[in-house]
């Protein structure tokens, strides 16, 4: 190796000469050889973890061009244990699959159109004048006229309705819905009073700001008409959602023991790999089994009004005859396809804090004294059905959801096999 030096000034002997004559300076070295190489780390560059195991990679035929993509939600091979997916054999089926046909149908193109669909806003139409005074937002005054023109009670009805908790059921579950809708506001009842105290009457306002001075009247109307929802609504809830809960159990034992199903999964597994070659969600060892919606998504290159899933479909009456059996060998599940876990789970815990809200309220009303309220308003409670009827809810209720989750954690149970 040649080393080139270049000095800066000429030679000196000079003692204060910053630049001392070449003869003068200690000879050069040879430079040293590199240093070994680091033994081999995480890409993190530390030491003492051990290296991470590559995924194995399936033997998925090469495309000869650019393919769709499947955006399916993959499974990897850690995940694919201990679930059906570590017993599919999808990799055997490209022997049978025309893979030429597959790249010419879902060959990749620039061209996508999206669909926007513009929502149009309903007209409202606005209400005539009344003779009487009303001091309310004219929208809320028309709406609230017509929820009480439905309702077809008056108003000390109404009132004896719930303070009874609608022991004779004069309040429709949808009506007390509507009812939730018209709860008066702090700003409502202080023009209403106002308006009141100045005629010294309340006979003067209009249909719809009689109704909010009347329900002002009854303690915690807001919270006793949610309750009274919750409770009449609960149990039709819950039945609602045993079926669908059962359905899918059942749907699940078809699944898992069904063959032909199986083989199905190999197939859609099988040809999203090779669309999916080479890419991010290639290489899967599974997918979640919503990722067959999505099949509809992969439109065919040639025409328009097809995609993978017709492609699939007609694969299998020309092939693979024998799946076609499937579909009534399946039957249970086109009754639990109507449900959505997430929706259920959401529902349940809904249900749960509905029996909180109800327990609050009637330990709050539980503690509540006589010099509490005005005694106007404590004369027209003596009637009040809310704590006994609350405590009843709560009992039945809490054993409802208890049962109503043992059934959901079996279905959980039950599905698992799939990653739903």
């Amino acid at each position: 190796m040649r080393i080139k030096i270049t000095t800066i000034s000429d030679t000196s002997s000079s003692p204060s000469d910053p630049y001392p004559s070449p003869n003068l300076l200690p000879p050069v070295c040879p430079p040293h050889a590199p240093p070994p190489p680091p033994p081999p780390t995480e890409k993190n560059g530390q030491m003492g973890k051990p290296i991470k195991k590559e995924e194995t990679q399936k033997k998925v035929p090469k495309p000869t061009g650019p393919l769709k993509s499947l955006n399916w939600v993959k499974i990897s091979e850690e995940k694919a244990k201990g679930t059906a997916w570590e017993f599919i054999e999808d990799e055997k089926l490209y022997r049978q699959l025309d893979l030429t046909d597959i790249a010419d149908t879902f060959a990749s193109s620039s061209s996508h159109k999206d669909d926007d669909t513009d929502t149009a806003s309903n007209t409202i139409s606005r209400k005539n004048r009344e003779a009487q005074i009303t001091v309310i937002d004219p929208r809320r005054y028309q709406n609230c006229t017509i929820m009480l023109s439905k309702l077809k009670l008056t108003h000390k009805e109404i009132k004896c309705a719930l303070l009874g908790m609608d022991e004779k059921g004069k309040l429709p579950k949808d009506m007390i819905e509507q009812m939730l809708k018209f709860v008066p506001t702090k700003e409502e009842i202080l023009l209403i009073n106002e308006a009141v105290n100045k005629f010294k009457t309340p006979t003067v306002l209009a249909l719809a700001d009689r109704y909010l001075y009347e329900m002002a009247q009854i303690s915690r109307f807001e919270h006793r008409l949610r309750c009274l929802y919750i409770i009449r609504s609960f149990k039709e809830r819950v039945d609602y959602l045993i079926p669908n809960i059962q359905s899918v159990i059942k749907a699940s034992a078809a699944l898992s023991s069904n063959k032909r199903f199986k083989q199905y999964l190999s197939l859609v597994l099988a040809i999203g790999n090779y669309l999916n070659y080479g890419k991010r969600n290639g290489n899967a060892f599974g997918f979640d089994l919503h990722s067959l919606n999505r099949l509809v998504d992969v439109k065919n290159s040639h025409r328009a009004d097809r995609n993978l899933m017709h492609y699939i479909v007609q694969l299998i009456e020309r092939k693979m005859p024998d799946l076609t059996k499937m579909n009534r060998e399946l039957a249970a599940v086109h009754e639990a396809a109507r449900f959505n876990r997430g929706e259920v789970m959401a529902e349940i815990r809904s249900l749960e804090q509905a029996i909180t809200t109800v327990r609050t309220e009637m330990t709050f009303m539980e503690s509540s004294k006589k010099e509490d309220l005005p005694e106007h308003i404590w004369e027209e409670n003596k009637k009040d059905r809310f704590i006994s009827h609350a405590r009843h809810f709560i009992c039945s209720a809490t054993a409802d959801y208890n049962s109503l989750e043992k059934l959901f954690s079996e279905m959980k149970s039950k599905v698992i096999i799939y990653k739903l």
